[in-house]
């Protein structure tokens, strides 16, 4: 398998244009984005400490491939628990311990076929705080009230998020891997970014799309148009030679439920007994 071209950048001189000095944020524009990171990181640390259950999924291609790729995945978290579903596979993990299974077949320590988590919410939620909300606007989920900002990751922080997730795909894979690397040799070519959606007046967590992208040096075309960015995420300005989209909606616990964890389960995740 092609490992993914990872070029070097050489020095490049780019001109800022100075801002007129009518495009500098009001107060008021400031105190909203404030207002909307500490509610953002609010639901977040709600969200770390309360069963939920989740829906997602996980779209990949390269800018030489005409066709995305995307497969679904589910999971649920309660008491330590971390539960994740894909396809026939089920997968129990509580610390290092970890159980997994097909279909309805017995539970078992790890064969080594199960596949891992795309991105686990909790995550996520969990590296919120290293990251910069670079705007925040009103929207809806659900038909009702929320509001959506724009996370950026950058530095040793970026790469740290990257290899916390997984691709069902070679290439995609040693992508994650090399993000760490990537991001301090080329960091202007690396993007780890998200769309975060909350409910301001419950601060709970809502939804995410988080986007892992390599960029090539090439600029767009001035006559090109930016490629669809996932809703909530600025367009990309240069050419993708990767990238990823992680979505999930947070679900209701009953949504995916969890096995019962009989004596026997909960030794071999090391849980106490009931």
């Amino acid at each position: 398998m092609r490992a993914l071209p990872l070029l070097v950048l050489g020095g490049v001189l780019a001109a800022q244009a100075r801002a007129p000095q009518t495009q500098a944020p009001t107060p008021a524009v400031t105190r909203a984005q404030q207002r909307a990171t500490d509610d953002v990181q609010e639901a977040c640390r709600k969200f770390l400490l309360e069963p939920h259950a989740f829906t997602g999924t996980c779209t990949f291609h390269t800018g030489r491939e005409d066709t995305d790729t995307t497969v679904a995945y589910r999971g649920a978290w309660h008491d330590r628990v971390a539960l994740f579903e894909m396809d026939e596979h089920s997968v129990l993990t509580n610390g290092e311990r970890q159980l997994v299974r097909v279909r309805n077949r017995a539970w078992t320590l790890p064969q080594g076929d199960a596949p891992d988590c795309p991105l686990e919410p909790r995550v996520l939620a969990a590296h919120l705080p290293h990251a910069t909300i670079k705007s925040c606007e009103a929207t809806s989920h659900a038909d009702r009230p929320a509001m959506r900002v724009h996370a950026v990751w950058t530095g040793v922080q970026a790469g740290e998020l990257a290899v916390k997730a997984a691709v069902p795909h070679g290439r995609y894979q040693a992508l994650l891997e090399n993000m760490p690397a990537l991001q301090k040799r080329i960091p202007d070519r690396v993007v780890v970014d998200a769309a975060i959606c909350f409910d301001p007046a419950t601060k709970a967590l809502l939804a995410a799309t988080l986007r892992i992208a390599l960029l090539d040096e090439t600029e767009l075309p001035a006559d090109q148009a930016p490629t669809t960015a996932p809703v909530g995420l600025p367009p990309l300005t240069r050419v993708s030679l990767a990238d990823v989209a992680f979505d999930f909606t947070v679900q209701q616990p009953a949504k995916v439920p969890m096995p019962e964890l009989d004596g026997t389960l909960r030794t071999m995740l090391g849980l106490p007994p009931r």
